[in-house]
């Protein structure tokens, strides 16, 4: 009987001590996890203060794109650019190498005349769009435009606005426009993660929420009508294997990224072109 209660209590007392353990190791896995998370925290808030003091190139030496270009005798088309950085090619100096010009210029080789106009404005959120929309509609009564390009998502994706709210943003902004009977392409938030100007953990954490903001711009725009083109997954891995394709601010796209930019928008830019003759006949 003895031995029965002994051994019964060395079971207790085994028993107690591995919950013990398995208390101690549980809390000390607490303890690391929760310093692992404290300690990843600094570094984005130290990354993220570092970014926003590296210089940028100023929006203010983009160049100014608009004006007219092909032959009188052909069929007018009449462009709308819209958005941010991206849309009035911050990184680019000259007309030539910006992404209006070069889509103004894609149009005109389509065999159009074209008449190009930019309401877009640097720093620009996806919510920021429906202003210009409203500029653009406003301003063009009696001339509306025929073709509007949406160019915006990067500084989405830098801050922490809702997801839903950029979502909505983007389909009252197309929705404006194909009312007003423009055909409309919209360029999502590229992939952030093939900027230079920040590394890991912080350019990582850009990298998946641009593309979540892409594939909420994606979703809103088509349902509105628009033809999308998801620069996050078309042209991303272009972005990231080659760092010429950016400025030297680590941010903003160089020359040659905006030519990528454009030969992956201008066939979606032409078919829209094509859309809108067709509407008028």
């Amino acid at each position: 009987m003895s031995m029965m209660m002994d051994t019964v209590a060395s079971r207790s007392r085994s028993t107690y001590n591995a919950r013990r353990l398995a208390t101690i190791a549980g809390t000390g896995l607490a303890a690391g996890l929760a310093l692992g998370v404290a300690t990843l925290g600094g570094v984005l808030a130290a990354q993220v203060s570092s970014a926003k003091r590296r210089p940028m190139v100023d929006p203010r030496t983009a160049p100014e794109v608009g004006g007219s270009g092909g032959t009188d005798s052909a069929t007018r088309i009449k462009f709308a650019l819209l958005g941010d950085s991206l849309a009035i090619s911050v990184g680019a100096h000259k007309v030539e190498d910006s992404l209006g010009g070069r889509i103004g210029q894609g149009i005109v080789n389509a065999g159009y005349k074209v008449d190009v106009t930019s309401v877009a404005v640097a720093n620009s959120r996806t919510s920021d769009v429906r202003i210009q929309v409203s500029r653009a509609l406003i301003t063009s009564e009696d001339d509306p435009y025929d073709v509007a390009l949406i160019v915006v998502g990067s500084l989405d994706s830098t801050s922490w606005g809702s997801i839903s709210e950029i979502s909505r943003a983007m389909l009252r902004a197309v929705s404006s426009l194909r009312s007003g009977g423009v055909q409309v392409v919209v360029a999502t938030a590229p992939d952030l993660g093939a900027v230079r100007c920040v590394g890991a953990p912080l350019r990582t954490l850009w990298s998946w929420r641009s593309r979540k903001i892409a594939a909420a711009q994606a979703a809103a725009a088509e349902d509105a009508g628009a033809t999308v083109i998801n620069l996050a997954e078309e042209l991303g891995p272009l972005f990231r294997a080659d760092p010429g394709t950016i400025c030297p601010d680590g941010f903003h796209p160089s020359p040659d990224g905006y030519r990528l930019i454009a030969e992956r928008l201008i066939p979606a830019i032409r078919s829209a072109c094509e859309r809108s003759t067709k509407s008028r006949a």
